[in-house]
């Protein structure tokens, strides 16, 4: 049965009992609507997330139960309704419209859509079918020419970043690593060290580092990022930078470097008022000062943070 979305617009407003004016509100015209609803005229791509809202079902409902999307929306539009519901975080409605219209999806020239439906499918726990599309993004985006890798660099970062959590998730650290890697290799080669994909990607593949005690390949790895010529610092991760390199620093010995890096990690966590995390940093602080010799410094910082401490450890001997 070939049903329109005029006749399903009209067919759920009745079930909810609203006039077409109730409707319409003030976002349209209700003569618009009645065209809409008697197949005369196909709602914009607002007007039927409008709806949606208003009848409180999924945009992809609207898709459903529909033989030929061809007749009703081409290929392009379909890819800006992909792109619309995944920029206004509707997910679970990305992957209704893919799985009710793969043949439409498959339609679809811009292979950006492997990476909008493969990042909606993993948000809603589907990690396999999100392996698989997202693994078509990177192969694709690799065959593209560079203009077009450029342009899309951002979402190859993100695509890559999102594949190492699924290999978390596997148990396949090795093979995370090497996505985190290759996104590395292209942000470095187009120059895009300043976007935040970079210090998400520099972030997470030092953590792998770390994980698998390669910890003079996360210092190498993220002293190099941070002295690179970027005229962007993303706050919210550098803290988290500073602390994997004091860490690190920890590990082949170097406790100069490893206070150094934990007081930078401090001073941001205070600047963002982040005090649970700021106390934490100084029992970092307070070991790289005992192992570096410096127990006068490490016993007058345990007493400055007595407070704080306390409640960390508290809350650590309570998990």
């Amino acid at each position: 049965m070939n049903i329109s979305i005029g006749t399903k617009i009209k067919s759920l407003r009745l079930q909810k009992k609203l006039s077409q004016s109730e409707l319409c509100g003030n976002f349209m015209n209700r003569v618009v609507l009645s065209r809409i609803e008697n197949g005369k005229a196909l709602p914009s791509l607002e007007q039927l997330i409008y709806i949606a809202e208003k009848l409180e079902v999924p945009v992809g409902y609207f898709f459903s139960d529909l033989k030929d999307t061809s007749c009703i929306y081409n290929a392009e539009s379909f890819s800006s309704i992909i792109k619309e519901l995944f920029y206004s975080e509707n997910y679970y409605d990305i992957v209704k419209l893919v799985e009710d219209n793969y043949n439409e999806f498959c339609k679809m020239e811009d292979f950006n859509k492997y990476y909008f439906a493969g990042m909606a499918f993993f948000y809603s726990k589907l990690f396999n079918k999100a392996l698989k599309l997202l693994r078509k993004y990177v192969k694709i985006f690799t065959t593209s020419c560079e203009e077009i890798q450029k342009e899309n660099i951002d979402n190859l970062g993100n695509a890559l970043n999102t594949l190492f959590k699924i290999m978390l998730r596997n148990n396949n650290l090795e093979k995370g690593i090497n996505y985190l890697e290759f996104a590395k290799k292209y942000l470095h080669y187009f120059k895009a060290l300043n976007r935040p994909i970079s210090f998400i990607i520099h972030n997470n593949l030092a953590y792998a580092y770390l994980k698998t005690c390669q910890f003079q390949k996360a210092v190498t790895l993220l002293e190099s990022f941070i002295n690179s010529e970027t005229n962007f610092i993303h706050i919210n991760i550098m803290p988290d930078i500073y602390i994997s390199l004091n860490i690190a620093c920890y590990n082949i010995g170097d406790y100069e470097k490893s206070i150094y890096y934990i007081k930078k990690a401090i001073l941001l966590f205070e600047y963002m008022e982040k005090y649970s995390d700021t106390a934490e940093c100084y029992l970092n602080y307070i070991n790289a000062l005992r192992y570096s010799g410096n127990f006068e410094e490490a016993f007058k910082i345990l007493e400055k943070n007595k407070k704080n401490l306390g409640i960390i450890l508290k809350f650590i001997i309570n998990l």
